[in-house]
């Protein structure tokens, strides 16, 4: 079966939708969509503690996003320039949901499996160890992080990364990540 965006953010929304963000994202929005967040994570019934866990990791998620975000097609066309994302933090009486969606090259999917499934394994000293070795040895990709970001959400959040990739069987596929901060 075929990966369908509506289907996947029908799916993501139904538990209490906080904040959501479905398209193009440049780097003028990230400001002004992180207001929005704090503002809304305002009005949830948590700790001051978890919804500032909550904003950082919205912080790092946008981050993410608009630096790892692939050209996209839209109308049969690719644009360079187009970084199309999905953000969505859900809230339940449990946990707090913070949810991306974007598209990835195969070569960066791959990466994202790895270094994932890396972080997944650690504990929580393991990811403050691995979070100052990348620091340290400043071991930095072309576009800032090295990793460090993904490292950053694990730790804030002191949960595993959830995430699934939907291959549209051409050079991109869409990267499903999410991670829960409980309450």
């Amino acid at each position: 079966m075929a990966f369908n965006l509506e289907n996947w953010i029908a799916q993501k929304t139904q538990e209490q939708v906080i904040f959501t963000f479905k398209g193009e994202l440049s780097e003028s929005m990230l400001t002004d969509l992180l207001v929005i967040v704090e503002n809304k994570l305002e009005g949830v019934e948590a700790s001051k503690k978890i919804r500032k866990k909550v904003y950082n990791v919205a912080i790092e998620s946008l981050q993410n996003l608009f630096h790892h975000s692939c050209p996209v097609f839209l109308n049969g066309t690719q644009k360079k320039d187009v970084r199309y994302s999905i953000m969505i933090i859900t809230y339940s009486k449990n946990a707090i949901k913070v949810t991306t969606g974007n598209f990835v090259d195969e070569q960066k999917s791959n990466f994202l499996k790895k270094h994932i499934d890396k972080i997944n394994k650690l504990s929580k000293d393991e990811l403050k160890i691995l979070y100052k070795d990348i620091l340290d040895n400043q071991q930095f990709s072309d576009k800032g992080g090295g990793g460090l970001g993904l490292v950053d959400i694990a730790r804030k959040a002191e949960n595993k990364i959830n995430y699934n990739f939907y291959s549209d069987k051409k050079s991109l596929s869409f990267f499903d990540f999410s991670i829960e901060i409980k309450q």
